[in-house]
């Protein structure tokens, strides 16, 4: 199984939290794992991701975002009470 390094950047500044992750996770499993690793507190409805200013779809998976050969994807994080403009 391939993996990607996957570093999450907090949207109030903290410490990126960085992971090795299967390539073909999907991103709605990123939430439960951010939990775990206490880098998020738990909120309803959960947490979104963004590479590079793109709202990455809940069913897509991580290597669905960059080429084959790429070994990180960074990814930023937002609240869904959020708005976006």
């Amino acid at each position: 199984m391939e993996t990607i390094r996957v570093v999450f950047r907090h949207p109030q500044g903290k410490a990126p939290l960085t992971l090795e992750l299967p390539r073909d996770t999907q991103f709605s499993a990123l939430t439960p794992l951010l939990y775990e690793n206490h880098f998020v507190e738990q909120q309803k409805p959960g947490w979104r991701c963004l590479y590079q200013e793109h709202l990455c779809g809940m069913k897509h998976r991580l290597c669905d975002y960059v080429p084959e050969d790429a070994e990180e994807i960074v990814l930023d994080l937002f609240g869904f009470s959020q708005v976006l403009v």
